[in-house]
């Protein structure tokens, strides 16, 4: 179905429009209008979206717009495996990394600060160090 307020949701897209805001909270986890994603998607169309686990609906609509796998994923890791409050530029950037295993080769794996250590379920996960996953 052809619809004016949709857009094709590219992980390179989403990488673009993190390293807009370098250093900036882009998100919230377990926060279906706030979330990173949504956040993206609502810039993108000028329009307050919630995204859940079946897809994205705009503000005033129920039609429900499909998501693909690696939005879902993301989505999860952001909200199950992450217990902060604010989820920022350079975190996203991580998950999505996480996300799409990087098939296109558009996600750079960035070293964390040992201040962005990401904690999980107790113990600390180090993520990117050094320009690889450990």
């Amino acid at each position: 179905m052809s619809c004016s307020r949709c857009v094709v949701l590219r992980a390179d897209s989403f990488y673009d429009w993190l390293v807009e805001h370098p250093a900036q909270v882009v998100g919230r986890p377990g926060c279906e209008n706030d979330c990173p994603i949504a956040r993206w998607v609502s810039s993108l169309l000028g329009v307050p979206c919630e995204v859940t686990g079946d897809g994205y609906l705009l503000q005033g609509s129920d039609e429900v717009h499909s998501i693909p796998s690696w939005v879902q994923t993301f989505t999860r890791l952001v909200d199950f495996a992450f217990p902060l409050d604010e989820v920022t530029d350079e975190q996203a950037l991580y998950f999505l990394h996480l996300a799409t295993r990087d098939p296109l080769g558009i996600v750079p794996a960035r070293p964390l600060l040992s201040s962005q250590l990401i904690p999980f379920d107790g113990v600390q996960v180090s993520g990117p160090i050094g320009g690889r996953l450990l």
